[in-house]
């Protein structure tokens, strides 16, 4: 049992390496390495999308529709198609998501719109998602039939 405990934790910190970013006018590979084997993807500087409203209903609408303008299909494209290749569960995908959306959106520079990429990424693929604010905070919700230990849960429609 003791092993298993200490195989988890290296399992985890191997998937969540770091990655690159190649420039070359307004497009960008990024390229987020994730368990040793890189995912790639185009990146225009126009599917940087800012977000420095209060959250709102509005600001919130506004960040997907502008979002939703741009190409951001390969995006979605690449990551999902890493996850069928590779078999990831809904936890190991949303850890690949969690990196991908840190190479676009730092979370320390806007812990808002780095949450927001997050959850666009998530409904891109197909992930059952909601967002609203309490107290001037974002939450985020992505509905999964795994077994998630130590996180918060909300039910919706009778579903984790």
């Amino acid at each position: 049992m003791k092993i298993r405990y200490f195989i988890l934790p290296l399992v985890f910190f191997a998937c969540i390496s770091t990655g690159n970013v190649y420039s070359q006018g307004n497009n960008s590979i990024i390229r987020v390495d994730f368990c040793d084997i890189p995912v790639e993807f185009k990146f225009d500087k126009s599917q940087f999308i800012d977000f420095t409203s209060a959250l709102s209903d509005e600001s919130i609408k506004s960040f997907y529709e502008n979002l939703s303008a741009t190409n951001y299909q390969p995006i979605i494209k690449a990551i999902v198609s890493y996850k069928e290749k590779h078999k990831l569960d809904d936890w190991l995908f949303y850890q690949l998501v969690r990196r991908t959306a840190e190479h676009i959106s730092p979370k320390a520079e806007n812990y808002n719109r780095y949450t927001l990429y997050k959850w666009f990424l998530l409904a891109g693929s197909g992930y059952n998602t909601t967002i609203s604010i309490s107290s001037d905070k974002i939450l985020f919700y992505v509905q999964s039939n795994d077994s998630i230990y130590n996180i918060l849960c909300h039910f919706k429609d009778g579903r984790q």
